[in-house]
């Protein structure tokens, strides 16, 4: 009776699983802007799709105002047509007239939503191929409860 009651235990410590940290998740609301003086200069085009192309790659909420001077009107409907194509919603990008006259200047503001996990890093739909096992379900479960959906009203 000893010997089974010794093989037993020894039996249920090899199969304890030692627990690991819970994975912790920071959600940061972050805002970025770039204002360039002309868009006539002859790097503001690459300049602004530097400055868009790390945002649409690891921001799921991403939300822009282009404000344009009458000079900048051309470069602010080819990136507000860029953003478009690189899957933004045309919702989500809003083209502003500045108040000023007579001036080529573009500034584009950038409000955004930055999910980053301690084990999968900046989580993103844009990066779903590259995630590990469980963190699809880590984004999600943290998007719900960031921006959830509005409560159905009662007829």
């Amino acid at each position: 009776m000893k010997p089974m009651i010794l093989i037993l235990v020894l039996l249920l410590g090899g199969c304890s699983v030692p627990m690991s940290e819970p994975n912790r998740v920071t959600v940061r609301q972050m805002e970025s802007q770039l204002q360039i003086v002309s868009a006539r200069l002859p790097g503001a085009h690459r300049r602004a799709h530097a400055f868009l192309t790390p945002l649409r790659q690891h921001s799921d909420r991403l939300e822009l105002t282009l404000t344009f001077g009458p000079g900048a009107r051309p470069l602010a409907l080819a990136l507000k047509q860029a953003a478009i194509d690189a899957g933004l919603s045309p919702r989500s990008v809003t083209l502003k007239p500045a108040a000023s006259t007579g001036t080529d200047a573009l500034t584009i503001d950038a409000d955004y939503l930055l999910i980053e996990g301690q084990q999968c890093g900046v989580v993103s739909l844009k990066s779903a191929q590259d995630y590990r096992f469980g963190c699809s379900l880590e984004h999600n479960r943290v998007h719900t409860l960031v921006n959830p959906l509005p409560r159905r009203l009662q007829p």
